[in-house]
């Protein structure tokens, strides 16, 4: 038995070895996404019949490849209504990297959308989905707000 600096006697090899497990435990839990960002972008949007096509950039600025993630998206009109959900596929994402994917909402037009709502992750590649939502960045480059 030790005494610590605060007088409280303690057998200093089982509390070592706890103290190197839960540094062991959360270097693990952090590593694969610590490091960054992922940002979407609402860059562009285009009338398609009688949709809209909606082209977004997602951009892994961590260290890991991310082989799915999935954003849970809410749509908005003018009037603040809920008028679409959407879960889309922006993976793969390779470490570093930035693409554009395009995606189609059928039947709701361009002009009817007021704004998008990154409602949650539905997958990230074996991460908790909820810490990708955290590390998440939405911005938009037209007239139709894109938040989180």
């Amino acid at each position: 038995m030790e005494k610590t600096d605060w007088g409280v006697m303690t057998d200093s090899k089982p509390t070592n070895a706890i103290l190197l497990a839960f540094a062991i435990i959360l270097s693990a839990i952090g590593t694969a996404h610590a490091d960054g960002e992922l940002n979407l972008e609402l860059n562009k949007v285009e009338p398609v019949g009688k949709g809209c096509r909606i082209f977004m950039v997602f951009g892994n600025k961590t260290s890991a490849a991310i082989s799915s993630f999935k954003p849970d998206l809410v749509f908005f009109d003018k009037n603040g209504v809920i008028a679409d959900r959407l879960v889309v596929e922006g993976g793969p994402l390779p470490a570093g990297k930035t693409r554009v994917k395009l995606f189609d909402v059928a039947g709701l037009g361009c002009d009817a959308i007021q704004r998008i709502l990154l409602n949650d992750i539905r997958a990230c590649s074996g991460q908790a989905p909820d810490a990708c939502l955290a590390m998440t960045r939405t911005s938009s480059r037209n007239r139709i707000e894109f938040i989180k």
